[in-house]
């Protein structure tokens, strides 16, 4: 099935709860009913869209265990609300799906966040960055440090002794995918793994710190990356690192709201990546729906805030 790029064609297929449901029931069951609980494919349909496992006796309908479960809503209006995240604005408000399925403002909340938290991508954390990257380090700076460095002043707020690198993929001006990871301090070759593990070849960098902050040799750091094809630009001092500085300001908002403390900052660093990266605004609406039958969701927590 093709995208639905026009609300007529959208409208033709999807009129009524019958049309929807038999959209589910060959999105689910292309291959004929599978119960969900032995993997039985032997039943009897006790009414439409509701069948009897033969081998466990178990009830299922097309609905059952997926995002539109126990839904008390007409399937019309959630395939509508759907079809408008993913053909004209996948960042709608609550407000927006609330005046285009005239639905009150909470069930338009929830509607809005389910659909959304099943419009994420499989591969958001193994892909590399590629382009143009930014990338930044921070650690819990040391009373030396704060002395020697201005740069380390604005660390106060930091609290772990590990330090975090951040790497942000930027496109049309905007941060698209991040890289998070985390090493100890004292290891050398810490940031070299980081850009090799996390950034494609033929990229651009640029770094927002001064190289001896990181204690590596640039020399070591140039032969490892020409390698890969990738460029290293050596911005000046007054050069304004907006994209990655601003993520990073967002995730010790992240870190600080959600009380981590310095021994569990990989979890929060996984959980901000999944965050940030989760979220596929340009999936399609056939893809969501199989995600929502699939219930392969992420909790909602977990993705970037939409304003």
């Amino acid at each position: 099935m093709t995208d639905l790029y026009s609300f007529d064609d959208f409208y033709d297929l999807f009129f009524d709860e019958k049309h929807c449901l038999d959209y589910l029931y060959a999105l689910r069951w292309s291959n004929g009913f599978c119960c969900p609980r032995c993997g039985c494919n032997d039943s009897w349909e006790i009414s439409p869209y509701k069948n009897k496992c033969r081998n466990c006796e178990y009830q299922c309908t097309v609905t059952a265990g997926t995002l539109f479960h126990h839904t008390h809503l007409p399937l019309t209006k959630w395939f509508r609300a759907a079809w408008y995240l993913t053909n004209i604005n996948s960042k709608a408000t609550a407000e927006e799906i609330k005046e285009l399925i005239d639905i009150g403002l909470r069930a338009a909340k929830s509607v809005n966040k389910k659909l959304k938290s099943a419009m994420v991508c499989d591969d958001f954390n193994t892909r590399k960055l590629k382009g143009l990257v930014e990338i930044s380090g921070k650690r819990k700076p040391t009373d030396q440090e704060k002395r020697k460095y201005r740069y380390a002043r604005n660390d106060k707020n930091v609290d772990f002794e590990d330090f975090v690198y951040l790497a942000v993929e930027i496109v049309n001006k905007k941060v698209q995918r991040i890289k998070m990871s985390v090493y100890p301090y004292d290891n050398k070759e810490s940031f070299t793994d980081f850009v090799c593990n996390s950034v494609e070849e033929n990229s651009t960098l640029q770094l927002s710190f001064p190289i001896k902050r990181i204690r590596i040799e640039i020399d070591h750091l140039d032969k490892r990356i020409k390698k890969m094809g990738i460029s290293l630009m050596r911005k000046p001092d007054t050069y304004n690192y907006q994209f990655v500085e601003k993520t990073f300001d967002d995730f010790m908002d992240f870190y600080k709201a959600n009380s981590y403390r310095p021994e569990s900052i990989n979890e929060a660093v996984n959980e901000y990546t999944k965050r940030i990266n989760g979220f596929n605004p340009e999936i399609s609406f056939e893809d969501l729906m199989q995600n929502a039958i699939n219930n392969n969701t992420i909790d909602f927590r977990r993705l970037p805030i939409i304003k």
